[in-house]
């Protein structure tokens, strides 16, 4: 009778032991995927500096072509103002003599000129204004983009923390049942 019930212990702790073993495999597995998402969280935050450096520069690019939009707005704002000024000659001397219409020609020929300089003045500066606009365009994209990587990091962040304290929790399961595991092995020597 005590043998038969010393027997049944033995036989539920052999079973309990085997469910033991299966779950520390289970563990195991876990513990792998762990190690896993680590290293691909080291990866995005790799990248993620990357990419804040990569929008630093594009941010000083962005403050060059701003730099230069003001000289060449400037620029324009001067030839316009000599453009006018040129302008107020020409009338002035179309009211002198014969004598003088030699030079209005010419001056008028001048003022072809600057205006056509004009022109390509302006057409440059509408370029690189459209090329400012559409670099800034750029740098918003690049910035949601980093937003976007930033939160995607900060969920793995998340995910990578649960992951650790469910290993942690798993661990501390797996050492009660390798104590259990040690009892059943010194009552099997006994």
């Amino acid at each position: 009778m005590l043998s038969t019930l010393k027997s049944k212990q033995i036989k539920k702790k052999v079973e309990r032991l085997e469910k033991s073993q299966s779950e520390l495999e289970i563990l195991n597995e876990k513990r792998k995927k762990i190690e896993k998402n680590q290293s691909i969280c080291k990866i995005f935050t790799k990248e993620r500096r990357d990419l804040i450096e990569y929008n630093s520069k594009l941010q000083i690019e962005a403050n060059s072509f701003i730099h230069d939009l003001q000289t060449i707005r400037r620029n324009n704002e001067m030839l316009h103002q000599e453009s006018l000024k040129l302008a107020k000659q020409t009338n002035d001397m179309s009211a002198q003599t014969i004598l003088y219409k030699k030079e209005q020609q010419e001056l008028s020929k001048d003022i072809e000129k600057l205006q056509k300089e004009i022109s390509l003045a302006t057409k440059a500066r509408i370029q690189k204004e459209d090329e400012y606009f559409a670099e800034c365009e750029t740098l918003e994209k690049s910035e949601e983009k980093v937003n976007e990587i930033n939160k995607t990091l900060k969920n793995l962040e998340n995910l990578k923390n649960q992951e650790v304290e469910n290993s942690r929790k798993t661990l501390k399961e797996i050492k009660r049942v390798q104590r259990e595991i040690n009892k059943l092995k010194h009552l099997r020597h006994m």
